[in-house]
């Protein structure tokens, strides 16, 4: 049975990961633009990694998540930074574009940068600013602290590799691929999220990206927990600035509707 231990010795082995506290330039940092040089490719290359545990390596805008076919729980491993590219637009010169908007002719210098989970930091988050596993973390401790933990998939973090965090989240059946997305809720679930949605906190159309698409995910949720649990669920999104919930960052465990990224993220 693969163990915590396993992984980490492995990823120790196989990958190489930089000292967050020794950054000597941007080449040092995990980002969006080299993650499979550092962690993807080396795992993949190596003889019998992870005990021969099958496993895909998936990356979004601020994490690397390492999934396994067979085990209750993914590896998270936080970006340090985003690739990004000095342009010309006219005359004036702007500086951080994401690489992925800015047209090649008009890209200057290329560059990485930290990201930063706030951009003005307040009591919620810690000094790793850089880190949006640690926010989730600590979004997954305060939500059992409210009596929330139902709907967010657990996270922790589990050791340090030179120094770079690494953290295990609960598995999660994700809601943009799931056959829950299909399974209807009750006209009475549906009539109290409509009523929920028009009239009660308008702040729902922030965090969630697309709420006709998100509906089917929020009236499970809404039915599962119950209104009460609910409607505090949406005022602990609110206090915390949850963002960028999509069908990509929310789904289920067993049947029971949970977030599974819910770190926000700022550009």
């Amino acid at each position: 049975m693969l163990t915590i231990e396993d992984i980490l010795r492995d990823l120790e082995r196989y990958c190489d990961f930089p000292d967050p506290e020794n950054i000597i330039d941007d080449n040092d940092i995990i980002t969006e633009g080299n993650y499979r040089n550092i962690i993807s490719i080396p795992l993949r290359n190596a003889t019998c990694c992870f005990q021969g545990e099958p496993f895909s390596v998936e990356a979004g805008a601020s994490k690397i998540c390492i999934v396994f076919d067979n085990l209750p729980f993914v590896i998270k491993i936080p970006l340090m930074g985003r690739h990004s590219y000095d342009y010309i637009n006219g005359d004036t010169m702007h500086l951080r574009g994401s690489c992925y908007y800015i047209p090649e002719s008009k890209r200057t210098s290329s560059c990485y940068y930290f990201s930063q989970t706030r951009v003005d930091s307040n009591e919620l988050f810690s000094d790793e600013d850089w880190n949006y596993c640690d926010h989730e973390e600590y979004i997954s401790d305060l939500a059992i602290e409210e009596g929330l933990a139902d709907f967010f998939a657990k996270e922790e973090c589990i050791g340090y590799i030179n120094n770079y965090p690494i953290y295990k989240q609960e598995k999660v059946e994700v809601y943009a691929s799931s056959n829950f997305r299909n399974k209807p809720s009750s006209k009475d679930t549906y009539s109290l999220l409509d009523d929920i949605i028009t009239s009660g906190p308008t702040y729902l159309d922030v965090p969630f990206c697309d709420l006709d698409e998100d509906r089917e995910w929020l009236a499970q949720a809404l039915e599962y927990h119950g209104e009460e649990q609910f409607m505090k669920f949406l005022d602990f999104i609110e206090r915390t600035d949850i963002n960028d919930l999509h069908s990509g960052n929310m789904g289920y465990i067993g049947n029971r509707p949970v977030l599974l990224d819910y770190s926000g993220f700022w550009n």
